[in-house]
């Protein structure tokens, strides 16, 4: 994973909320309609016998703790965005990597809010990624799994970076990452 895309995770956990929003708001306009009762003359002992509206609350409930559960998970990486970015010493870098990754802002947006064009914006953002690099991101943990044996272990960019070969230490083939 890039400096960048480890930057890019809070807005996709925002994303994730707002999908989750607007579905929870659909479900609760379709549980509030009404719908017509079945009239039936004859008895079917396998008819479900639950309100159809019942389904519906159950389903808000479980997406409203999906909600819950992103939007902690979003909180406590934004915080520790902060902390990675609040490592990067110059303060127009740190301002453009704010804007960019916990407001979410466009290239265009934080010229305006900085008073500078999109080129020198980009090239501050480029300089405060090697600094990211060099500092905070370094001190991450990642997660391996060995794809031949399943062996999971955790282990620091540097010791990673030690390891170069990426190999499983139980079986010595190829292994596949993802951060925790």
């Amino acid at each position: 994973m890039t400096v960048k895309e480890y930057l890019a995770q809070g807005y996709r956990l925002e994303h994730r909320i707002k999908l989750v929003q607007a579905e929870i708001k659909e479900l609760r306009e379709l549980s509030t309609s009404v719908s017509s009762p079945g009239v039936e003359e004859h008895f079917n002992s396998s008819r479900n016998t639950d309100a159809p509206f019942e389904r519906v609350l159950i389903k808000i409930m479980e997406l409203e703790q999906t909600y819950a559960d992103t939007l902690s998970r979003l909180l406590a990486f934004k915080e520790e965005l902060s902390g990675v970015i609040n490592a990067v010493p110059d303060i127009d870098e740190r301002l453009v990597l704010h804007y960019r990754y916990i407001c979410n802002y466009s290239w265009v947006m934080i010229g305006e809010k900085l008073g500078w064009d999109e080129r020198t914006i980009r090239r501050w953002h480029n300089k405060a990624l090697a600094e990211v690099e060099k500092n905070a991101y370094g001190t991450r943990k990642f997660k391996c799994r060995c794809t031949s044996c399943g062996s999971i272990s955790v282990k620091s960019k540097g010791q990673m970076e030690h390891n170069k070969s990426g190999r499983c230490e139980n079986c010595k083939c190829l292994v596949s990452m993802w951060t925790i």
